[in-house]
């Protein structure tokens, strides 16, 4: 009794081409399984399997990685498509920054000037040694200290 291979094409489900096809391989030849895809009745081997010996499941493997190929350059396409909406629209990608260096002028002001240590500025500020360190840099850089 032969057994019947329902054949998913879905971009989700293929993810290595080698591995697809070695699996193809072992169902089709050791298994001696049939291939049925609904949406495209050329490739049903119920029917006449000398028609579809080794060309045949060669095709039907290209087959599989044009349909791989061509689902994930609509996904990126789809992806391309709604980042840019998204950033017409403003909206903010990336981590939003806890700290405005600009919030803190003052202070740093202060620190210059010597009435406040750097251990005193970075508790007002409430950050870390690294972030008042960047955000100092990003203020000297601006010219504003």
């Amino acid at each position: 009794m032969d057994d019947t291979a329902c054949i998913n094409t879905d971009e989700n489900h293929i993810k290595d081409d080698d591995e697809l096809m070695e699996e193809c391989r072992v169902m089709f030849k050791r298994m001696a399984a049939d291939a049925i895809r609904a949406n495209l009745p050329l490739l049903d081997t119920k029917e006449g399997r000398a028609l579809f010996e080794e060309q045949m499941y060669s095709i039907f493997l290209q087959l599989l990685a044009y349909v791989k190929v061509n689902n994930k350059l609509a996904r990126k396409q789809r992806q391309r498509h709604g980042i840019e909406n998204a950033m017409a629209a403003g909206v903010h990608f990336g981590r939003h920054q806890r700290y405005n260096a600009h919030d803190y002028i003052e202070v740093y002001r202060r620190e210059a000037h010597g009435e406040l240590t750097q251990k005193q500025t970075i508790e007002i500020i409430g950050s870390s040694p690294y972030v008042y360190r960047r955000m100092k840099k990003e203020l000297i850089e601006e010219g504003i200290l």
